[in-house]
């Protein structure tokens, strides 16, 4: 359903997914009986990488991805993060910005 007050927060907003980093343009629903922007990007099926004004994104998908990896292929983080760059563009003149976030987020998500 659309929502009849959408409201433009951010034109950059980065999703991680399993082929890649995405910047996307994302609007929030602004009308009476929303739900926090937390709330909204938790629908969609993206964990934020803050619970106020999330402006990076992971997707559940990549949770699993590398959930599965991590235990199969012994894949750190930090190779994890380097395939994503390279699938996000691979000429490493301009690799994508959000490595730490998806470190802070993955520790998070080890320790809960």
């Amino acid at each position: 359903e659309c929502c009849s007050n959408p409201l433009l927060i951010h034109n950059d907003f980065a999703i991680l997914n399993i082929n890649g980093v995405h910047n996307v343009i994302l609007c929030f629903c602004e009308c009476q009986t929303a739900q926090s922007h937390t709330t909204q990007v938790l629908y969609m099926h993206w964990f934020p990488a803050t619970t106020l004004e999330p402006k990076t994104a992971t997707t559940f998908q990549l949770f699993h991805n590398f959930h599965i990896l991590s235990f199969e292929l012994k894949a750190s983080t930090f190779e994890y993060w380097q395939t994503l760059a390279h699938l996000t563009n691979n000429t490493g003149l301009n690799p994508p910005k959000v490595s730490s976030q998806f470190n802070l987020i993955y520790s998070f998500l080890i320790v809960a």
